[in-house]
Order: structure tokens, then C-alpha cells, then sequence
């Protein structure tokens, strides 16, 4: 893979409700740079592949989870040099 390429998906996780996926949308050597600063969109879907939701977090995350009743969503803040720690966000 080139570090031209763009990559658009990071990460995802599923739960028994929602398909949840980090979206990027940068070329690979911009998001092996590890800017801080920036914000994540998760982009949420249901099973059935309808659009539910976009979710914009304040951190620039590496990686995301959420619970199993899908009222929490985790991820791992991304520092200049490694995860800076784990980040809870509160979901309707």
C-alpha cells in the first residue's frame, strides 16, 4: 500500500444493534504522522445497512469500542507517540 493511498476506515466494532466505523479520510503517511489536534467521525450503521448517525469526538482516535447496550462508546486517544489513554463518550 502506497502512503498515498487514502485511507478511510480505521477501525470498527460491531454490536448486537449497531456497526460502528472510525473514518478517517486522509492518505496513510498523514495518519502515521499522529497529528493531535484533530477529531474522529464514527459513522454508525444498523445491521440492516441504514445510515443512523455521524458522531464527531473531540480526540483524534486510533481505535474504538462500545458497550454492549450501545450507551457508551470508547476509544483510544492517539498522542504524537502512542495511545494517551482511553476516552468514554455518553450515546443517546
Amino acid at each position: 500500500m502506497s502512503v498515498n493511498n487514502t485511507v478511510f476506515v480505521n477501525d470498527a466494532y460491531a454490536t448486537d444493534k449497531y456497526v460502528y466505523f472510525l473514518y478517517y479520510g486522509k492518505s496513510l503517511s498523514d495518519f502515521e504522522n499522529k497529528h493531535t489536534g484533530e477529531i474522529s467521525q464514527v459513522i454508525v450503521f444498523d445491521w440492516d445497512g441504514n445510515h443512523i448517525e455521524n458522531i464527531s469526538t473531540d480526540k483524534k482516535l486510533l481505535f474504538l469500542a462500545a458497550n454492549d447496550n450501545d450507551e457508551k462508546l470508547y476509544g483510544g486517544e492517539m498522542t504524537e507517540k502512542e495511545i494517551g489513554s482511553i476516552i468514554q463518550y455518553e450515546l443517546n
